[in-house]
């Protein structure tokens, strides 16, 4: 039996792969969890109990680990607005501050992440009917040593020990498995999430040979909550402009707005025009937003741009020198729903865009774990990564 896990910034999937079938398991009713965290007087919450807390226990509900793990406190001041809750520094690194039955505690990154990776690893192992072994988890590819440390430093707390898959090998060998790359051309698998963004280049020579990465690109720092933290950031000023309240010192409005402007970006990937009333934003003072997809894009030219940068940097040269020419883009992760996304990569390639997905890493990081429990039937499925990553700060 092999378990794979992808950590996503928003939300958390487990997968598992056991008498030669590829499963997803559901946490609580849902394949994909949301990535939260709550601290309440009746306990610990996880997923959609914890999200549910956050405009009432802002200060107490966590999300966006995956940004904090194995980073200096200095590397995230630049987040820190964009977090209710609390955030100081300890050793050097950054730790979470709570309220929990009565007392104040920190917790590390790696602790708060260690309460997720067992509660997805236990899911795997009820469904598997047995303690599985072999955990691999899905990181991004540019991930720094010290990320990836901590990521396995949490899997030993959370109490077993995992190995780890770069997200675009996963989602490569979720697509090979499932016989969706063809072979003899180049393939770009563009990988957004909610907090960060990969790019890889592969490509397989004939059947039996391995997946082999020509070209990588990366940022650990963009990602679909950066969208929405744009949208928080524009209408945070309209608040201001009419003097409504103080967001800054009022946790609970600034998830409520924070709510919305989530809701109202998912909401302009199927419609030109999104409206949200938050009620009560203030002590009984309503806010009505509303923005056009137009606006939306234009509020971020800047992140659709460092997008641009990186399809641009990872197609300039393979590792052998040559101009990249990509014959087949495959989409992976939730924040490549964002249509000017997608009208971005299909006017750069002019090709057909194919969908990826969204447990593609959970179910990749699963049959790399199966292969490494000795599942032979998977062996054609082996993913060479050569080049270093191209990293973008």
């Amino acid at each position: 039996v092999g378990v794979g896990i992808d950590l996503g910034t928003s939300t958390l999937s487990v997968a598992i792969y056991k008498d030669s079938k590829l499963d997803i398991i559901e946490y609580n009713g849902l394949l994909a969890t949301p990535s939260y965290v709550a601290f309440t007087d009746n306990g610990v919450l996880f997923g959609e109990s914890a999200l549910s807390q956050l405009t009432d226990n802002p200060n107490n509900t966590i999300y966006g680990v995956k940004r904090l793990i194995g980073r200096k406190f200095e590397e995230i001041q630049q987040e820190m607005n964009n977090w209710p809750f609390a955030i100081t520094k300890k050793g050097g690194k950054p730790v979470f501050v709570i309220d929990y039955k009565g007392q104040t505690k920190t917790l590390t990154p790696e602790q708060m992440l260690a309460m997720q990776l067992a509660e997805l690893k236990n899911a795997a192992d009820y469904a598997a009917e047995t303690s599985t072994r072999k955990v691999v988890i899905g990181v991004p590819a540019n991930y720094t040593n010290a990320q990836r440390q901590a990521t396995l430093d949490a899997a030993v707390l959370a109490g077993f020990k995992a190995s780890l898959i770069s997200e675009p090998a996963a989602a490569i060998l979720h697509y090979g498995y499932e016989e969706q790359i063809k072979t003899n051309m180049e393939v770009l698998v563009f990988d957004m999430g909610g907090g960060t963004i990969d790019l890889s280049v592969i490509t397989k020579e004939f059947r039996e040979a391995p997946f082999k990465v020509i070209a990588t690109a990366g940022h650990t720092d963009l990602g679909g909550i950066d969208f929405t933290n744009r949208l928080v950031e524009h209408f945070a000023a309209e608040i201001k402009r009419q003097q409504l309240g103080d967001l800054t010192s009022d946790s609970k409005a600034f998830c409520l707005l924070r709510e919305a402007c989530e809701q109202a970006k998912k909401d302009l990937s199927s419609s030109t025009t999104a409206s949200m009333t938050i009620h009560s934003l203030f002590d009984g003072i309503d806010f009505t937003m509303t923005i056009t997809r137009e606006e939306f894009d234009d509020l971020c030219s800047g992140l659709l741009d460092e997008i641009k940068q990186l399809v641009d940097k990872c197609l300039e040269y393979d590792i052998y020198a040559r101009k990249v020419k990509v014959r087949q883009v495959i989409l992976v992760g939730g924040s490549t729903r964002i249509p000017k996304i997608r009208e971005m990569l299909t006017d750069f390639f002019s090709m057909e865009i194919l969908e990826g997905g969204s447990n593609a890493v959970a179910c990749g990081a699963a049959i790399e774990a199966g292969m490494r429990a000795g599942c032979k039937e998977l062996t054609l499925l082996k993913v060479d990564v050569i080049p270093q990553p191209i990293r973008m700060k």
